[in-house]
């Protein structure tokens, strides 16, 4: 179970040389992971309803939930 969801550079780009690019990592830590991450905690310690604004954070991270798949991926 803990290897499921973990692939090696998913989501950077191969550069030349060896580099990678890591925008989309860098975008999704700083406006999906890092701001769902309070959102998730309150919904595990059973905080339910949730107001809009985090209502509205919980259905972003699930959408980039799908975009993050082998199958998106495979499809994109």
């Amino acid at each position: 179970m803990r290897r499921a969801a973990v692939a090696r550079h998913f989501n950077t780009d191969p550069l030349a040389e060896g580099e990678r690019r890591v925008a989309l990592e860098t975008y999704l830590d700083r406006h999906v992971d890092g701001p769902c991450a309070p959102v998730l905690r309150a919904l595990r310690e059973g905080q339910w309803p949730l107001d809009e604004a985090r209502y509205a954070v919980a259905l972003d991270a699930l959408a980039w939930q799908v975009v993050r798949t082998q199958a998106f991926r495979s499809f994109d």
